[in-house]
């Protein structure tokens, strides 16, 4: 990749001098291909997104009914330096273009083969216009996305965030920028997260993308365009049966239950192999569900699966002291419309009211590179930089953030001379 329009440039040329802090970002940790541009004057104006590219490869995957790694490895390759050109072309490029001073890119989790094609790119990027870099945790930048919404001013440490994504179904304590414990988890139990159920609900039901991710899909098929508000439970949907994960005393009232959604999968994939087998021994062809049935069918698991998750959360609520004030709920699943008012209503309906839920922008919910920018610049502007020849890091949990590994690297914490590019007008605390 060839890059132009902006020389390198010594430190020293800007030593003093109060100015913005402009990054880069690039998120490649899955499947989208993503590359936006931000600026900051001071740390206490707002950040604004200067440009916001994205490439989604959606239809190279419905094919095979889920995220295939190896075609999101090549969407990336033959995606990402076109996203880059396009913002130096229209922001960077000539003596009066945008100057860069940190590339943040996604450092982990994800696959390993998309975080190497992103971090590749941000350090020939970083080389190439004498700027740092720096590697983000891609569920820490969710945690942190209504913080670039309000420009830092919000939500307040402490803070409960739940992370609901195609790869994660998580309930953190978020105590500060770089504390975060994490309260329980899907994948310490071994289970699926719920945007892996919902995909996979929607591939079981035949479900078109229609251009959307399928948990997406799912939700716009099985409730409509213009759903009731209170999201009531209907005919169609109250005659599907299904037992919600962990229900009993014992499981609600035991310390370190973790999230288990493979159950309802379970039920999905027995109830449909039944009505296939019943059919074949009758002599007749397996069929599809109803349209009606199988919308019931999607609302049914929609909403055992946010009752699971909401029965974890109010467990917590009653656990940690004190109450936090507010739960940012983020990743892709966040988008969905009922679990926006399922959550408010499970929160008020058991004394929590209190409770302030924070979501992102439906738009900054998915992944995205804004909010991977913006934890690059929190992380930068705390102190915190990183290792040039750090690698990617496919498995990282949050609460081993900065936790240095001996064959990939991690972060150092330095305080920010005024010397230095991207920290020249911030001041460390």
């Amino acid at each position: 990749m060839i890059v132009r329009g902006l020389r390198p440039r010594s430190p020293l040329q800007i030593t003093g001098q109060k100015r913005h802090l402009t990054c880069l970002a690039i998120e490649t940790s899955c499947d989208d291909t993503c590359v936006a541009l931000l600026r900051q004057p001071t740390p206490d104006s707002p950040c604004e997104i200067i440009s916001n590219l994205t490439h989604r490869s959606l239809h190279l995957h419905e094919q095979y009914g889920g995220l295939h790694p190896l075609v999101s490895v090549h969407s990336h390759i033959q995606n990402l330096s076109r996203l880059i050109r396009q913002t130096v072309d229209a922001h960077i490029r000539g003596p009066d273009g945008i100057k860069v001073d940190l590339v943040a890119v996604t450092r982990g989790p994800g696959m390993q083969g998309c975080l190497a094609v992103g971090m590749s790119h941000a350090r020939a990027l970083a080389a190439a216009w004498g700027c740092k870099y720096i590697g983000v945790h891609h569920m820490q930048a969710h945690a942190l996305t209504p913080r670039l919404v309000s420009s830092g001013k919000g939500p307040e440490f402490p803070y409960f965030t739940l992370l609901l994504s195609g790869g994660h179904t998580q309930l953190v304590h978020s105590k500060s920028l770089t504390d975060h414990t994490v309260l329980t988890d899907a994948y310490i139990s071994n289970s699926l997260s719920i945007g892996c159920l919902f995909d996979r609900t929607a591939k079981a039901l035949e479900v078109k993308w229609d251009g959307k991710m399928p948990g997406a899909a799912l939700e716009k098929w099985s409730w409509g365009t213009d759903p009731d508000p209170e999201y009531p439970m209907t005919e169609e949907e109250a005659k599907w049966k299904i037992t919600p994960p962990l229900n009993k005393p014992k499981h609600t009232s035991r310390k370190g239950q973790e999230f288990s959604l493979t159950g309802i999968e379970a039920w999905l994939f027995r109830l449909l192999k039944r009505r296939r087998e019943a059919a074949v021994a009758e002599g007749l062809e397996p069929q599809p569900l109803e349209l009606e049935e199988g919308k019931g069918m999607a609302r049914a698991i929609q909403r055992t699966a946010f009752k699971h998750v909401m029965t974890q959360v109010l467990l917590r609520l009653e656990e940690v002291t004190p109450t936090p004030t507010s739960m940012v709920v983020s990743g892709g699943v966040a988008s969905n419309m009922f679990l926006r008012t399922y959550l408010r209503q499970s929160l008020d309906a058991a004394g929590f009211k209190e409770v302030q839920l924070v979501f992102p922008p439906v738009n900054l919910c998915t992944d995205n590179a804004p909010m991977i920018g913006w934890a690059g610049m929190e992380m930068w502007r705390d102190g915190w930089r990183m290792e040039e020849a750090a690698l990617q890091k496919p498995k990282w949990s949050l609460e081993r953030l900065l936790e240095e590994d001996i064959d990939a690297g991690g972060y150092t914490r330095v305080e920010p001379s005024a010397g230095e590019p991207a920290a020249a007008g911030w001041i460390h605390k």
